[in-house]
């Protein structure tokens, strides 16, 4: 069995993104792997959901511009003979992983943005854009094996259960399959666990301003939401609105919606899988250039940025795509292209496990050459 470790970390201000990817992957991992997590001081938001996931959480002071101090400290915590540690860090780099790198089997990176260099023997970035496959071509040695593009999204094993459809490459869409005249629609609205611009109230705000008698409103928020109270008495003023806090049920709302009003990142992923008609509000500069280029190929609506974007003109998206039963099937057509549902978490695995038992053979053979040579 092998022995990874993860460094990730979760706050108000990183939000809850990274570590629920590394828990994916860790989970994927399974029986071919025994998984434990390094946190730093600040970024340890969710060492209580990492450990009720099953896995020991370490934790370790923080960066503090200082990135040889902290893989003396990540080192000084690793199971001995680690043969991966996976690294889903924006704040951390070839500084870092150098010196880890001689120290484990093998290293792997996470990443979205690629505006730094990494030393890393693998290197994942689930995004999708025009210059995807060249991203890396400067930031990572040679002979690092890439694993690029929305084939490999970290998505929950929730969203991969196979359609019962003829068309078995993608997900169902129950409301897209149900008569538009015979159904109450549904709204789902989702700006992650955390939402430190409060995106949620906005968004509710502007939906209170349309008929409530035209559709239902599922929201979805963490418990560490920053102005948890607040949605909670929102919410509760609407018979039409339902709440779930810290939900597990993200791919069955995904499914029952009619559209969904949401952030971008990972979640762009989970909708295109679900071919779910969306329209997203980026939440911060990283979001942007892949929102964009969805939009532009025609897989979601971009609104705009969360600090720019106004009530009355989400009320207008989200009543315009409501009405317009076309749009939303060209979406959801367009966005169920984009995700397999043969890739994901799987898939990075089977990467993984023959990477390492390639490093693996490697050396074991050089061992044996330098005795014989001896």
């Amino acid at each position: 069995m092998l022995k990874v470790v993860f460094r990730v970390d979760a706050s108000i201000a990183i939000g809850a993104g990274h570590v629920m990817r590394c828990l994916t992957l860790a989970h994927a991992l399974g029986g071919k792997a025994y998984c434990e997590f390094i946190v730093s001081r600040s970024g340890s938001a969710l060492s209580s959901k990492i450990k009720a996931s099953g896995y020991n959480v370490h934790v370790i002071a923080d960066i503090d511009n200082d990135p040889a101090q902290h893989a003396t400290n990540t080192l000084a915590v690793i199971l001995p003979e680690t043969d991966l540690i996976i690294i889903d860090h924006y704040n951390l780099d070839t500084r870092y992983e150098t010196h880890l790198y001689n120290k484990v089997s093998a290293v792997m990176v996470i990443d979205d943005l690629a505006n730094r260099k990494h030393h890393c023997n693998l290197l994942l970035d689930g995004n999708l854009l025009p210059n995807s496959a060249s991203r890396y071509k400067d930031l990572v040695p040679k002979d690092c094996t890439t694993l690029l593009g929305p084939q490999f999204a970290l998505l929950r094993e929730e969203f991969y259960t196979p359609t019962q459809t003829k068309n078995p490459k993608h997900i169902l869409n129950v409301a897209l399959q149900t008569n538009e005249k015979q159904k109450r629609k549904r709204i789902l609205v989702c700006f992650g666990g955390t939402d430190p611009q409060n995106v949620t109230d906005k968004t509710l705000s502007a939906i209170s301003k349309i008929d409530a008698t035209l559709f239902d409103v599922d929201v979805v928020i963490g418990s560490q939401h920053m102005n948890y109270a607040q949605i909670v008495s929102k919410v509760a003023q609407f018979s039409t609105m339902s709440l779930h806090v810290d939900t597990t049920q993200m791919a069955v709302l995904m499914r029952h919606a009619t559209i969904m009003i949401g952030a971008g990142g990972s979640m762009h992923w989970e909708r295109c899988v679900s071919a779910l008609p969306s329209i997203v509000i980026t939440l911060a500069a990283n979001q942007v250039a892949t929102t964009k280029y969805l939009s532009e190929l025609g897989a979601c609506k971009w609104l705009g940025d969360s600090e720019t974007v106004t009530k009355d003109a989400i009320a207008h998206s989200v009543l315009a795509l409501l009405n317009d039963a076309t749009a939303r099937q060209h979406m959801a057509k367009i966005a169920s292209q984009i995700v397999p549902i043969d890739g994901g978490a799987v898939a990075v695995v089977d990467v993984i496990v023959a990477q390492i038992n390639k490093i693996k053979g490697e050396t074991v053979l050089n061992s044996r050459i330098l005795r014989e040579e001896g």
